[in-house]
């Protein structure tokens, strides 16, 4: 008889290359991962992994393996995600986003139809998190419009609602330069925004029309550390409104005068069509009810 589970452990380490990862990821113990390792070597009579320091590398009997097993466990995990109750949604997005989507309201009301239902959140870049839409390692994703599902119509995205990226510096620097900015005026100026491929980033490049010399007064910061730098130090940063809304209220942060508008960004849910359960669908419909679409 085939025991499915030694296949499916074995898939995930190979996945993660890391018994650590693969013990977490499969909820079992790291000796217990080892063990169904081992006995699957035995079983095949093949040495499948190459152990070393930094991880599990994969054999030449390994990598056959691994390219016999991988789709038809991928199949079975689909025909039980139909037939079965799913206790997990997986959920890829960033940081601000999620905060702006996943509201205490949403939450609620989906568990009040679905407690055993457990959220587990991915922080990943954009090509990360629809390489895994795709690949249905996650089931929704919250980000920007990015007009991907114009390339690929498996990918479907329905839009929520917008943010607004402006130029922020602290109280006691915005009182010192009491003018407004027109464009020349912030691409002479040093400007700390998100990392290169965000949205902010790009638009700000992209609608006050940088050029390669310009680009050179860019600095690159993730905003946790963005928003601590305006707090202590006076320096001009590009972030959405809503990352710092809470900062503004207070007074700490002052949003910089300017004669014009960076556009705003339409933000929204993205699944995989391939990929619908009841949950999944549901919880769709509570966030779409929620946002009043």
């Amino acid at each position: 008889m085939i025991d499915y589970e030694l296949y499916r452990i074995f898939k995930i380490v190979a996945e993660e290359k890391n018994i650590t990862k693969a013990s977490e990821k499969l909820s079992i113990s790291q000796p217990a991962v080892t063990k169904r390792i081992k006995n699957l070597e035995y079983l095949l009579n093949v040495k499948l992994f190459d152990r070393s320091k930094t991880g599990m590398e994969l054999t030449k009997n390994g990598e056959k393996l691994y390219l016999l097993v991988n789709e038809p466990i991928n199949d079975l995990e689909k025909v039980e995600a139909v037939f079965l109750n799913r206790n997990e949604i997986r959920i890829g997005s960033r940081k601000l986003i999620l905060a702006k989507i996943f509201t205490d309201n949403i939450k609620y009301n989906f568990y009040k139809k679905y407690n055993y239902v457990n959220f587990n959140i991915e922080y990943l870049f954009s090509n990360e998190l629809f390489e895994e839409l795709l690949n249905e390692k996650i089931d929704i994703v919250f980000y920007v419009n990015t007009g991907i599902e114009r390339e690929n119509k498996t990918i479907k995205f329905i839009p929520l609602g917008k943010i607004n990226d402006v130029f922020i510096v602290n109280k006691d620097y915005f009182e010192k330069m009491n003018k407004t900015f027109s464009k020349d005026d912030i691409k002479k100026e040093t400007i700390y925004v998100a990392h290169p491929t965000s949205m902010s980033a790009k638009k700000l490049q992209n609608e006050l029309n940088y050029s390669e010399k310009d680009k050179e007064k860019i600095e690159y910061v993730i905003n946790t550390v963005l928003v601590e730098m305006i707090k202590n130090e006076d320096i001009i940063g590009m972030i959405p409104k809503e990352y710092i809304q809470n900062e503004i209220d207070e007074g700490t942060f002052k949003i910089l005068k300017t004669d014009f508008q960076i556009s705003e960004t339409e933000i929204g849910i993205y699944y995989n069509k391939n990929n619908k359960f009841k949950e999944l669908e549901d919880f769709i419909k509570i966030i779409k009810e929620d946002f009043k679409i």
